[in-house]
């Protein structure tokens, strides 16, 4: 991010974009799909054309470090559904998408 405009904002008004950038108006919906073996995964370039709202957090490890707790700042409603889905490890799979999310995320359910 050192050549890029977004660096020469002082951090504080970064911030705030990232927080209009991460708000779902909506809420997050988070779908937690079956485990799949590595080689039975789809190719990158099937999910590169679709757009995600957190894929500015992709960019750079410093824009990563400086929005880790924005997306949950800013949303209070998340959806985790499951399609297609008849296994009853629903459970399991929202601990392990909340392990990998961090601990702001495990915090935010315990208090819901």
């Amino acid at each position: 991010m050192d050549n890029s405009p977004l660096k020469k904002l002082p951090l504080e008004l970064r911030l705030e974009i990232y927080e209009m950038v991460f708000y779902a108006e909506d809420g997050v919906k988070v779908t937690l799909n079956k485990p799949v073996h590595e080689k039975e995964r789809l190719p990158m370039e099937n999910y590169a054309s679709q757009p995600h709202f957190l894929a500015l957090r992709s960019t750079c490890k410093e824009i990563a470090q400086e929005t880790n707790d924005v997306v949950f700042k800013v949303n209070d409603f998340w959806t985790f559904v499951q399609p297609n889905d008849d296994s009853t490890a629903w459970g399991k799979r929202l601990r392990q998408w909340c392990l990998h999310a961090g601990e702001e995320c495990l915090e935010r359910a315990r208090n819901v």
